[in-house]
């Protein structure tokens, strides 16, 4: 093909995506404007009172605290449950009990259980979820994994009433192969 030849076939695109563009400017122009629709979700309405501990989680809070100094608690903007909690030096709890959980609440549960760990943290620390273990019960787990390489068994759990899902309301616990609690991450809702 000649320089002119792709000159013209250049040029004829160029005019093509113009005169689109000013058929698309034209259609915008016309189009009703709709005002923004009104957001209904009831749960961003308080969520800024949410999002700090309440009074009522305070106490548990300074618990956790007392038990593991350099434990590290996010909490969810929507929900106000504990969106990550964490240790920055080590795990949550030992093998045994130990750190976050007592050896006693750890005793209620048997140690072939794979979910030892996040069930007895769940129960010593009620007050900073809003539920303890019983919630775990009514959920259904949606995936469970190990890592291959070191062990880590993650879980996640999916909250629901009556069978049905509750939205995003997820909680995942890691866990070492020795059974230590590494971290838990929760946007249960506490009463749902």
């Amino acid at each position: 093909m000649k320089l002119a030849a792709k000159m013209a076939v250049v040029t004829a695109l160029v005019a093509g995506l113009l005169y689109l563009r000013g058929l698309t400017d034209a259609l915008a122009a016309t189009l009703p404007t709709r005002p923004e629709l009104p957001d209904f979700d009831v749960r961003t309405q308080n969520a800024s009172a949410l999002a700090v501990p309440t009074v009522d989680r305070a106490p548990a809070l300074a618990n956790l605290k007392a038990r593991v100094p350099d434990v590290k608690v996010d909490f969810d903007d929507i929900t106000g449950s504990p969106a990550w909690i964490r240790s920055e030096r080590g795990f949550l709890t030992g093998t045994n009990g130990g750190g976050a959980v007592s050896s006693q609440t750890l005793a209620r549960y048997s140690a072939a259980d794979p979910h030892r760990a996040t069930r007895a943290f769940l129960d010593e620390h009620s007050g900073l979820f809003g539920h303890d273990s019983t919630a775990l019960d009514a959920a259904s787990i949606k995936r469970e994994f190990i890592t291959a390489h070191n062990g880590l068994r993650t879980v996640v759990w999916e909250q629901q009433v009556d069978g049905i899902p509750v939205f995003e309301a997820l909680l995942v616990s890691h866990t070492t192969k020795r059974g230590e609690l590494v971290s838990i991450s929760s946007h249960f809702v506490p009463a749902p």
